[in-house]
């Protein structure tokens, strides 16, 4: 079966973008490697020794499921493997619902809740942020699933429309690389709120989050006198009595004619 000119052209075209798509993958997933093992040090100084409360939990979600996502992009290689249309399909948007979205998601309640806590917990501002992000939610979801007869209907005379309206050479490589640059960013932006939250030296925010995400803060935690604590809490002690340079007060079975005559060591010195 031979090819018309046009064909292979279109063939050249595609095989083109798809080149430059694996390319925008791998340069984006490569920095977001970067940034992990740059910031692992960090990771282990500062949440590894945290407890399994709400803020670790996000943190190790919202880290470690991008990379997941990243081994799943294994899938969209290619492969000498008899796969139908329809289960290409099912099984990218599997990955999607169970990489992509969840890990937004998870990084939208980080951000709701360092509001919430750095609000105050005020009543009127949480009730505010619970009602817009719950609008937005199920005005997302509800369609979906109460009406996905019609909403499949609508995706699929928009998607037509925007393949007739585009051009044939046009196969919007930059929303693509946007798409992923979200996905990428989104959540390396919500682990450095944790983090720099969890490593902040305001006591107040320290309280305020800490109560929510992590463990309170101790009370000698980050103080800059914790290397004198154990000094305070000794035995008060005479000091010794000096009357002058070299006038030393005698021992303990006496004291110095001097300093009996300049009545030294009638009021103690206490530390």
């Amino acid at each position: 079966m031979s090819l018309t000119p046009a064909q292979i052209a279109r063939l050249t075209q595609v095989a083109s973008a798809s080149l430059k798509l694996e390319y925008t993958d791998l340069t984006l997933h490569t920095i977001y490697v970067y940034y992990y093992t740059t910031t692992l040090s960090e990771e282990v100084n500062v949440m590894w020794p945290q407890k399994w409360r709400t803020g670790k939990i996000l943190y190790v979600f919202i880290r470690y499921v991008p990379l997941f996502f990243m081994a799943t992009v294994l899938v969209n290689t290619r492969v000498y493997i008899n796969l139908t249309p329809k289960i290409c399909t099912n099984l990218w948007l599997a990955f999607q619902t169970t990489t992509s979205f969840t890990s937004i998601l998870a990084s939208e309640v980080a951000l709701l809740i360092c509001l919430f806590a750095l609000l105050n917990a005020r009543r009127s501002y949480v009730g505010l942020l619970v009602a817009i992000y719950t609008a937005l939610t199920l005005g997302d979801s509800i369609p979906s699933l109460r009406y996905g007869e019609y909403l499949s209907r609508a995706l699929r005379l928009g998607t037509a429309l925007a393949v007739t309206l585009r051009t044939e050479n046009d196969l919007n490589l930059p929303g693509y690389a946007f798409s992923i640059m979200f996905q990428t960013a989104i959540p390396v932006l919500a682990c450095r709120l944790l983090v720099e939250i969890r490593k902040t030296e305001d006591p107040a925010v320290r309280t305020a989050i800490s109560s929510i995400l992590f463990d309170p803060p101790s009370p000698s935690e980050n103080t800059e006198d914790s290397d004198y604590e154990p000094e305070i809490n000794q035995v008060p002690r005479e000091m010794v009595q000096f009357q002058g340079l070299g006038r030393r007060r005698a021992g303990e079975g006496g004291r110095a004619d001097r300093d009996e005559e300049a009545g030294a060591g009638e009021n103690p010195i206490v530390d």
